[in-house]
């Protein structure tokens, strides 16, 4: 929980506003609305169970992308923090309940270098020291262009090894500009 505050009061320091998801949402708002359809493979792992009414507990705080976007005009600039369920084998870098901070900004004159930017403003701050972010291409349904943001790990010990792959980088989180169909 001091975790999250600290995350949330970063983000609205550098003037995000900060949503927070349904636990339980549809699957259209999970899937069809980040650019997931029916057909799309990633449901059939993440969607791993029902409620009577046809909805999923959320498998990314993607799910509020919609509803942000529905309900807001730009210049939008939010965080949604939340709990996420997904049909994962649990590993040193895989857990089936995780938190997830999702960041949303809809500006006119907004380019992938500005997101990059942000991100290692909160990294800088989070850590309380200049932090060094690799950009990898990744592909995720909902961002175009999207990307993978990796941190400089220093240390040597067999557990950082292990989360690091060796390298020396700790691949954070995903990241991309909103896909032009999720728009």
């Amino acid at each position: 929980t001091q975790t999250k505050w600290l995350i949330e009061d970063i983000f609205q320091r550098m003037g995000f506003q900060v949503e927070y998801p349904f636990e339980i949402d549809s699957t259209d708002n999970n899937f069809t609305f980040v650019n997931m359809p029916q057909s799309h493979p990633a449901r059939s792992s993440w969607d791993t169970f029902f409620t009577d009414a046809g909805d999923v507990p959320i498998v990314h705080t993607s799910s509020m992308q919609n509803r942000i976007l529905k309900g807001s005009k730009p210049p939008i600039y939010a965080v949604v923090p939340g709990r996420c369920f997904r049909n994962e084998s649990t590993d040193s870098r895989h857990e089936h309940t995780f938190t997830q901070f999702e960041g949303i900004v809809v500006d006119k004159g907004i380019r992938f270098t500005d997101m990059i930017g942000v991100l290692k403003t909160f990294f800088s701050e989070y850590f309380e020291r200049d932090v060094e972010v690799m950009v990898t291409p990744d592909m995720f349904p909902f961002v175009e262009p999207g990307g993978m943001i990796s941190v400089r790990w220093e240390g040597q010990s067999e557990a950082i090894k292990k989360i690091t792959k060796g390298t020396g980088w700790l691949e954070i989180m995903g990241c991309g500009m909103i896909h032009p169909n999720v728009l």
